[in-house]
């Protein structure tokens, strides 16, 4: 396919005003500003792993918390699995896109936060480890690993701020991938992971820290949440809560997911 019929077919459904994809059992409406990404997506191209992962757990009565949601590629998926979703973007051109596909889909049970959650309340500056904002790399670390005009000022909510105002009884399954800063963010939700026990899908980025910082970093995740019974790796099998940070784990980005 030449580049001007991709430029056509994506003018085409930007005409249109949406273009229509179905990922595993679920037909959803969505921006064709990321076809590509969009088309892979339903090819099993983009994170399979996590679509199985969230179809496996997900189930109708679970309230589900998305901590870096970018432009819904699971927050839309796990809305039509589950009773509730509550998701969380800073970057604003990711942003905008998640607002629009949740409206194209008319979504009811997504309440979405243009606001990156943290270990503090207040503003921080955020920018992408990728090329550009809304690329899906948008980070909390950029301002120590990564130097770009693309920036911009985030508000940033506390856990403990979040959780004991929002009206919500209990959060069942908390998936988090956000770009290296759920190092920081993990110690913060330790205490009401060990109470409620909410299954956790960890998306871990390892590489994006200092390389002297990344094996201490994965030990500390692995030693902070072995009260779970088990772990698993992406392809859902078990794991030793030691593997998590083998040498393998500390050089790539790797997700894990943690059952009660």
């Amino acid at each position: 396919m030449t580049r001007l019929f991709k430029n056509f077919i994506k003018f085409l459904y930007q005409c249109i005003g949406y273009y229509t994809v179905k990922i595993k059992d679920v037909s959803l409406k969505v921006h064709p500003k990321h076809l590509g990404f969009w088309r892979n997506a339903a090819r099993g191209q983009w994170e399979p792993e996590t679509y199985e992962i969230l179809d496996t757990y997900l189930t109708p009565d679970m309230n589900y918390l998305d901590i870096g949601a970018w432009i819904g590629s699971t927050v839309l998926f796990a809305a039509k699995k589950c009773q509730q979703v509550i998701c969380f973007e800073p970057d604003p051109i990711a942003y905008k896109y998640l607002l629009t596909n949740i409206q194209l889909n008319t979504f009811a049970n997504i309440t979405s936060h243009n606001i990156a959650l943290s270990n503090v309340t207040g503003f921080q500056q955020m920018a992408s480890l990728g090329d550009t904002l809304g690329d899906s790399m948008t980070s909390l670390l950029s301002q120590q690993t990564h130097d770009t005009a693309l920036s911009f000022t985030a508000f940033t909510l506390q856990w403990d701020t979040f959780i004991s105002n929002y009206p919500i009884s209990q959060i069942d399954f908390i998936k988090i991938d956000i770009e290296g800063a759920e190092f920081f963010l993990l110690k913060e939700i330790i205490p009401y992971l060990k109470q409620h026990k909410p299954i956790l899908y960890l998306s871990t980025h390892a590489p994006f820290l200092a390389k002297e910082q990344r094996l201490k970093a994965m030990q500390e995740l692995a030693s902070n949440l072995d009260f779970y019974t088990s772990c698993l790796d992406e392809s859902q099998v078990s794991i030793s809560f030691k593997e998590i940070a083998n040498q393998k784990n500390t050089t790539r980005c790797t997700s894990f997911v943690f059952l009660p």
